[in-house]
C-alpha cells in the first residue's frame, strides 16, 4: 500500500496536481497540496495565452465550417487549380472556328433538304422505299453509296403543338454515305481524308466511341441547335465511313461535362478505356499478345496500346504503341503539336528536353481529379511531332529514353508502327 501510494505522489507531482501524503495508517491519511513550480511565472502566463488563442482560433475555424454547411458554400476540393505553361517559341495552336451548323452537311444535304432538291443534285435512285412518316433513297453507283432518309409532311396539329419541341422538320433527316471520293462534307472534307485533317477542320469531337470487334472509332460532332450528329467512322487513320442523323445514344449524350482547371474532363484522364487507379482487367477489350514482368509489377501489352498493373491489380500507366489508337480527344501518335493544342489547349507543364534529332519535349496535362495522375504526350523536339503518349500516376524518371519513360528499358524496344 505503501508503495501505490509513493507512485501516486510522484505522478502528481509531475502533474502539478494536489497529491495525499503516505503515512502508516491508510485510514488515518492527511491530504495536502505539494507546491510544484516547472514553469517561470511568465513562461506560465505565456502558456495560458497561447492556449486562450488556440483555442479561440479553432472554434473560430470550427465556426466557419459550420456556417459554409448551413449555406451550402463549402469549397470544393475534388479540383485544383493549375498554372498555363509558357509554349515555346513559334509553337501554337491550329486556328479553329466556332463548329457552325452549316458543317454539318454530306454532299450539299442538310437537314430539312426538299426531296426536289435531293433529285436534283443526284437524280432518282436505284431503290426506294416509303413507310407512313419517312422516305429512303438507295444510291448505288460505281462511285457512290449512299442512303438519304426523309420525313414525310406531319400533321399541322403536330407543329402546333410543339411535339418534341419542334424539332420535326419535314425533308432530309439522316444521311449514310459509305463511299463516294468526291462527295464534299461540311466544307471540305471527302471519305479518305486522314483523321487529323478532320481534327485541324472540326476541332475535338464532342464524343469518341471505338468498336472494339472492328477497330474502328467514331468520331461524333453534335450541332444543339440542329438537335443532329455527324458521325465520322474512322479505320486506319482516315475517314471510311459518315453519318448525319438524329441525334441519339449511343452516339450522343446531351450533358454537358463538368470543366474545371485545365477545361479537361474526368473522361479525359482515360485512355483506352483504362485509368490509373483502376482495378486491371487483361482482357478487357481484346486478347494481348505479350506480358513483361518487372518484379510485382506486369507489362501486357495489346496490339495498338500497353497497360501497367502493379501487384495488387491496379492500373498504373496505360500507353500508345501505334497510331491506330487514339485519346478521347482522337489525338494519337504522329500527329502535329498545334494539332494537340487545338484539342487540348496549352499544358499545365512543358519539359524541354536538349537539343537533338532524337530529343523529345514533355507536354503535361495535370489532373484536376487525381493529384497524383497526368496525361503526357513527348513531342519531337526539332520536328514537333507526338511520339508517345502515356497516362500515369507516378512519376517518369528518364523521358527522354523510349524505354525507360515506360519502366522498360532493360528490354528489347517496343516497335511502334507508323503508317
Amino acid at each position: 500500500m505503501k508503495r501505490f501510494y509513493s507512485l501516486l505522489a510522484a505522478l502528481c507531482m509531475l502533474m502539478s496536481l494536489p497529491v495525499a501524503a503516505s503515512a502508516a495508517d491508510a485510514d488515518n491519511v492527511k491530504s495536502e497540496k505539494i507546491p510544484v513550480r516547472l514553469l517561470s511565472d511568465v513562461d506560465v502566463k505565456e502558456s495560458k495565452t497561447t492556449k486562450a488563442e488556440q483555442e479561440k482560433e479553432t472554434n473560430y475555424k470550427v465556426k466557419a465550417l459550420e456556417d459554409a454547411l448551413k449555406n451550402g458554400d463549402l469549397p470544393v476540393y475534388e479540383t485544383r487549380p493549375y498554372e498555363k505553361a509558357t509554349l515555346p517559341e513559334g509553337i501554337e495552336a491550329v486556328p479553329l472556328s466556332p463548329l457552325k451548323d452549316g458543317a454539318f452537311a454530306v454532299g450539299k444535304l442538310h437537314k430539312g433538304t426538299g426531296l426536289e432538291e435531293v433529285l436534283k443534285i443526284y437524280g432518282y435512285p436505284q431503290k426506294r422505299t416509303e413507310t407512313t412518316h419517312l422516305l429512303k433513297l438507295t444510291y448505288e453507283k460505281e462511285d457512290l453509296a449512299m442512303r438519304v432518309i426523309l420525313r414525310k409532311p406531319v400533321a399541322p396539329a403536330l407543329k402546333e403543338n410543339n411535339i418534341d419541341k419542334n424539332r420535326i422538320q419535314t425533308g432530309v433527316e439522316s444521311v449514310y454515305l459509305t463511299k463516294g471520293d468526291s462527295v464534299i462534307i461540311g466544307d471540305d472534307l471527302t471519305i479518305g481524308t486522314p483523321v487529323e485533317i478532320l481534327i485541324r477542320r472540326f476541332g475535338r469531337p464532342d464524343r469518341l466511341l471505338r468498336d472494339t470487334d472492328a477497330n474502328v472509332y467514331y468520331f461524333v460532332y453534335s450541332s444543339l441547335s440542329e438537335w443532329e450528329d455527324l458521325v465520322f467512322a474512322v479505320g486506319d487513320r482516315k475517314i471510311r465511313r459518315v453519318a448525319m442523323m438524329p441525334a441519339r445514344p449511343p452516339y450522343t449524350v446531351r450533358q454537358k461535362g463538368v470543366n474545371v482547371g485545365t477545361g479537361l474532363t474526368k473522361e479525359d484522364f482515360t485512355l483506352i478505356g483504362f485509368q490509373p487507379g483502376s482495378n486491371f482487367s487483361r482482357d478487357k477489350y481484346n486478347m494481348w499478345q505479350t506480358v513483361i514482368k518487372r518484379g510485382k509489377t506486369e507489362f501486357w501489352l495489346y496490339g495498338d496500346y500497353g497497360v501497367e498493373s502493379d501487384g495488387i491489380g491496379k492500373v498504373q500507366q496505360v500507353f500508345l504503341l501505334s497510331n491506330s489508337a487514339y485519346t478521347s480527344r482522337g489525338i494519337t501518335l504522329g500527329y502535329h503539336v498545334s494539332t494537340l493544342l487545338a484539342a487540348y489547349g496549352v499544358p499545365n507543364r512543358i519539359i524541354a528536353g536538349p537539343d537533338g534529332e532524337d530529343s523529345v519535349d514533355a507536354y503535361y496535362y495535370d489532373s484536376p481529379y487525381d493529384r497524383e495522375t497526368s496525361l503526357v504526350f513527348t513531342v519531337q523536339h526539332e520536328k514537333h511531332y507526338i511520339n508517345d503518349i502515356i497516362l500515369t500516376n507516378k512519376p517518369i524518371k528518364d523521358i527522354q529514353d523510349s524505354l525507360g519513360r515506360y519502366g522498360l528499358k532493360e528490354r528489347k524496344a517496343i516497335a511502334k508502327e507508323y503508317t
